[in-house]
């Protein structure tokens, strides 16, 4: 079978790998789904969880187990927390926040990625969620929406 060729649109024409879920319990008692982004540069154990909050009361709830809400650093990484967050829901929290300079992430790391979904960011609110279900090319996207909304989150340590 011929390779592709090295490079940008290797990355691009590879779907990401699977990740591997392990179902547990928070010590708080919630329902979570454990698993591991593994891309270049984007490499971190997180958690799916199962309960519906608030952006605000879900970035709590990541503090409180000494997390953040999800930053994303890759494509590859994106995708790869998609096929996790699409077996249980169409639309999970992540840490993107629109601040006075433009977005940032709640773990204060470099927004070096970001992969909106057309017509977005639309104003709606100054939080970001992860649209989990599939367009015909399999991919994510942000998608900016009020604070106030209950859902699933993801958190990264």
């Amino acid at each position: 079978m011929p390779r592709a060729p090295a490079g940008p649109l290797t990355q691009a024409l590879v779907p990401a790998p699977a990740p591997a879920v392990k179902h547990g319990t928070a010590p708080s008692g919630e329902s979570v789904y454990e698993f591991s982004v593994n891309a270049p540069n984007d490499t971190a154990r997180m958690w799916l969880v199962a309960a519906q909050k608030d952006m605000p009361a879900a970035e709590l709830f990541c503090q409180e187990h000494s997390g953040h809400l999800a930053s994303i650093h890759s494509g590859r990484g994106l995708d790869q927390l998609r096929q996790v967050a699409a077996r249980f829901t169409g639309y999970v929290w992540m840490g993107l926040l629109k601040g006075p300079s433009g977005h940032v992430w709640t773990d204060q790391t470099p927004l070096n990625f970001v992969r909106w979904a057309g017509g977005e960011p639309q104003g709606r609110g100054i939080c970001t969620v992860l649209a989990s279900w599939s367009n015909l090319a399999g991919s994510a996207y942000y998608v900016d929406v009020p604070c106030g909304l209950q859902m699933m989150f993801v958190c990264r340590f």
